[in-house]
């Protein structure tokens, strides 16, 4: 079957009913409207986790993160995936962050133009009076959806986003075909069910998209009352986030590119009440829905730049690999296992650098990021370090194994006397055998600098060595 083409026949009472609905656009789910960071959580992050590992462009190869297994959280697999996806897609820098300029063209891209004809043909049944209501039903739920993706094609060819619509088209044809399927199947409390569901989308997603409906699910336009009270209510959320820029500018924060996304913001606005004065009130809905998002991205990038917080952050950062540095060559020279620590210290190092890489890209938000990683993990191979101190020393553990072979010589001596003399020595020889195992492993860990392990089965070892003396 041709996957953008579904035709479905059934019986209804009376003679033919047709419907049809030709050329919808279902659009990708994903409808992010925020920027995106480390530790943010949310439905938007897994469905961009989704989308990435659709696209070539994986979180995970496995667990958390991965195909199927997508999470809320904006974790460092998701900004690294990010990352890859902006440098396929031309936007710098390609740090990771779902920025306003990732976002843009990330929701420009995402959208899939998906044909589809439905058609419903009947033969007739005079014996059955309730499919002709559930067709009667049905059909009222084709033509609004049918309406409701006709609005949104046209409101594309004007360039106009119906982005926050996506959602509720989307609910409307799954649950419209989900009625369909009943039908055929003579469900008809499911085709009920399904159908009120297609058409409770459809308006819903007709309002999203500054049309109203009547008690009978007509669209009509928006009447200038209800434009004036959105236009209100956004224009009060632009000051708002005015207020906040200017108290972040008092604040000594950094907040050039906000107030540039804001006067972005109010140039929409003026064009919404342009179209609103020339009583064109979807169009002025539409510019004021634009104004209030570049607000939203105004608020979220106040800050962004602040760069003497990120060089203080930075110096932390240098402070922290210092202090670890120092604990290492302390357990070291005490002769405790400190390899961990000292890769951990190495990652540090290189988050380190990265974050003046960005710092001198004056990526600031990355830089940041970066530079709290790196002393995060810095004390974390300082701890590591500091714990090693109560761990078994190198030297203790090599002094328990030399014990242990001293042990095993004695007793290897005293069984070859013994044998000498014609004493049975089987059972002594089992048991020195079971020491000299344990020696082996002893050693073995010991080369894995594993000295706890080492020095509990030296030990051993020697306990069975005295063992053997004993059995003679």
């Amino acid at each position: 079957m041709n996957k953008n083409t579904l035709k479905i026949s059934f019986g209804v009472l009376g003679a033919v009913l047709f419907f049809a609905v030709a050329s919808v656009a279902s659009a990708a789910t994903c409808n992010i409207t925020r920027s995106l960071d480390l530790g943010i959580l949310g439905e938007d992050v897994k469905c961009l986790q989704q989308y990435l590992n659709n696209n070539g462009y994986p979180v995970s190869l496995s667990g958390p993160g991965s195909k199927g297994l997508e999470t809320f959280k904006y974790g460092a697999a998701t900004k690294a995936a990010v990352a890859k996806w902006q440098a396929a897609n031309g936007i710098t820098p390609a740090n990771g962050f779902f920025g306003p300029a990732t976002r843009t063209s990330f929701n420009g891209s995402t959208p899939t133009d998906i044909t589809t004809t439905v058609s419903i043909t009947s033969t007739t049944n005079t014996n059955s009076s309730l499919q002709a209501t559930m067709s009667a039903i049905l059909k009222q739920a084709i033509t609004e959806v049918s309406n409701t993706v006709k609005i949104a094609q046209d409101k594309r060819e004007d360039g106009k986003s119906v982005s926050s619509a996506e959602s509720a088209i989307a609910e409307s044809e799954v649950k419209l075909f989900d009625a369909m399927y009943a039908f055929l199947s003579a469900n008809y409390t499911k085709v009920l069910t399904d159908a009120k569901a297609a058409l409770t989308s459809a308006l819903e997603a007709q309002k999203k998209m500054g049309v109203s409906t009547t008690s009978s699910g007509n669209t009509t336009t928006l009447t200038r009352v209800d434009t004036k009270k959105q236009l209100t209510k956004i224009e009060l959320a632009i000051k708002d986030v005015e207020e906040e820029i200017k108290e972040a500018k008092d604040d000594k924060e950094d907040t050039d590119d906000a107030k540039d996304l804001l006067d972005e913001a109010w140039d929409k606005f003026k064009d919404a009440e342009d179209e609103y004065d020339d009583a064109n009130f979807e169009e002025a809905i539409d510019f004021a829905n634009e104004a209030r998002d570049l607000a939203n991205d105004a608020e979220d990038a106040i800050g962004d730049n602040n760069s003497g917080d990120v060089e203080d952050l930075i110096k932390d950062a240098e402070d922290a690999i210092k202090d670890a540095e120092d604990a290492i060559k302390e357990a070291d020279d005490d002769g405790f296992d400190v390899d961990e620590a000292e890769d951990l210290l190495k990652e540090a190092e290189d988050k380190l650098e990265e974050a003046e890489d960005a710092m001198d890209d004056k990526d600031y938000k990355e830089a940041e990021d970066l530079a709290e990683e790196a002393i995060e993990l810095a004390e974390e191979a300082q701890e590591l370090a500091e714990d090693a101190e109560g761990d078994v020393t190198k030297a203790e553990a090599q002094k328990a194994i030399d014990d242990a072979e001293d042990a095993i010589k004695d007793a290897e001596d005293e069984i070859e006397e013994a044998d000498d003399d014609g004493d049975d020595v089987r059972d002594a020889e089992d048991v020195l055998d079971e020491a000299k195992d344990k020696l082996d492993e002893a050693e073995d860990a010991m080369d894995d600098k594993d000295y706890e392990e080492a020095l509990e089965l030296a030990e051993e070892a020697e306990d069975l060595a005295k063992d053997a003396e004993d059995e003679l």
